[in-house]
């Protein structure tokens, strides 16, 4: 993803400086927060904290199938999300065409923030969804799978309070960023896949 004002998708903010002790305190208070979402048993967000504090960057993925996917499944977001989408692509198949293809504005990002659990303190808004299935006709009805991939950017805005940790985590984002500084934190992306049945009178 490229750099954005939401989500700070670079590793430090020009012009700015790293206090070392501020680090190191930033730093114990991240260790505290995802040691503390492993007690509560959200181990996905302590997981996502955890490789943001090490600062490696890599994408991290989660299949269709994974808890956090099923979570996702469930929750009244997506739902929301994947009637918009099938009602978009029934109209298509309607119309007759063999070949569906959305807009993007037909692809609304998926927002976690009533949620709760693992897909609140792990994701809440999300920047981007990828939609993809195979759908056929039989018996008066259109019957298939779509495979949906929720696109987000692991980061702290500068409005990300979250109990009062986001601030911090903005700081080893923003002024002691890896790779420049040595153990700093660092953003990365992450996906979701969610594959949800299709079912609709032709």
């Amino acid at each position: 993803m490229p750099p954005n004002g939401s989500q700070d998708t670079y590793a430090q903010t020009p012009g700015t400086t790293c206090d070392p002790a501020t680090l190191a305190h930033d730093q114990a208070i991240g260790a505290k927060i995802a040691a503390g979402f492993n007690g509560a048993g959200l181990t996905v967000s302590a997981d996502l904290l955890t490789h943001f504090l090490r600062g490696v960057g890599t994408e991290v993925d989660f299949p269709a199938g994974s808890v956090i996917a099923q979570q996702a499944l469930a929750s009244a977001a997506f739902q929301a999300v994947n009637s918009q989408v099938q009602l978009a692509v029934l109209s298509q198949l309607q119309a007759g065409r063999t070949r569906v293809r959305l807009s993007a504005a037909q692809l609304p990002a998926v927002t976690f923030a009533s949620s709760g659990g693992d897909l609140y303190w792990g994701f809440r808004g999300t920047q981007g969804l990828t939609v993809t299935g195979r759908i056929h006709r039989t018996n008066g009805r259109y019957v298939g799978t779509l495979s949906y991939v929720i696109r987000d950017s692991y980061g702290f805005p500068a409005d990300d309070t979250l109990a009062g940790f986001g601030p911090p985590m903005r700081y080893l984002q923003t002024a002691c960023g890896a790779p420049r500084h040595a153990g700093g934190a660092h953003w990365f992306p992450d996906t979701i896949t969610v594959t949800a049945p299709f079912r609709r009178p032709a």
